[in-house]
């Protein structure tokens, strides 16, 4: 059978705190021993830390820069690509005016629900226009000439477009300047 063995509170506190201070005396003096035989060795222990957080930094820094350049480019492809199937949209409508398809109104409702507003009231609209206009010359044209009628009638649609979008000749309005 064991003993049961009575020990005061007093030496129990005397018992832990030899034991105690024994044990941080010898862990300072291996602190001092190595701190003092290498003392590179703690420059090197306090500076790594603080390089890795440089190094995690710039490279958190560099991809979140990529990804925004990413997220830059396609919208800017997004962008392009809207805009020449708009524009190709709007010469297929402007190609089938000149030929006789479809009336100036019905156009000029299926372009304003196609293009907004700054393409409606920008020079590309215009320069789309002279282009239909001049393929549909070339197409009627061929290598004969022209008769009066057809002139008359091409020239026309061209009024009635310009009238619809509100288009006016910018030649005219630069000399006149």
């Amino acid at each position: 059978m064991r003993s049961l063995m009575m020990v005061s509170s007093e030496d129990l506190e005397t018992h832990a705190g030899h034991l105690l201070s024994s044990r941080a005396e010898e862990f300072h003096a291996c602190e001092l021993i190595h701190v003092n035989a290498l003392p590179n060795l703690r420059a090197t222990i306090t500076q790594q830390p603080a390089r890795e957080a440089m190094d995690i930094y710039i490279f958190g820094s560099v991809v979140g820069a990529a990804v925004l350049l990413a997220i830059l480019i396609s919208f800017y492809i997004l962008y392009q690509h809207s805009r020449r199937t708009r524009r190709r949209l709007v010469m297929e409508g402007l190609d089938g005016y000149f030929q006789g398809d479809v009336p100036a109104d019905q156009l000029g409702k299926r372009i304003r629900e196609l293009a907004g507003r700054h393409f409606m009231r920008g020079a590309e609209l215009y320069s789309l226009v002279i282009a239909a206009f001049q393929s549909a010359v070339d197409a009627r044209l061929g290598h004969k000439t022209l008769s009066e009628q057809d002139e008359k009638k091409l020239l026309s649609l061209l009024a009635a477009l310009k009238k619809e979008f509100g288009l006016t000749d910018f030649y005219r309005i630069k000399a006149s300047d």
